[in-house]
């Protein structure tokens, strides 16, 4: 019944072309993504990294901020 229409038609080939682009797209070699999320992984590590020195360093300058006004000095 809606066989003969060509919008179907046509809508049938697109579904099969965009089945075939993810199929070729599952099936492709995967390195370069996997290096490229590595690299995001690294830098994101590497950003919490200095985000947690930065943290050290701003809460040991406050306890070096304090300790001249301490009681026992």
């Amino acid at each position: 019944m809606n066989k003969s229409n060509p919008s179907y038609t046509s809508l049938l080939q697109e579904r099969q072309a965009r089945r075939h682009m993810v199929r070729r797209l599952l099936y492709r070699d995967k390195t370069l993504v996997l290096i490229l999320l590595m690299a995001a992984l690294v830098g994101l590590v590497g950003m919490l990294f200095e985000k947690a020195v930065n943290g050290v360093q701003a809460w040991r300058l406050a306890a070096l901020a304090v300790l001249p006004q301490h009681a026992w000095l």
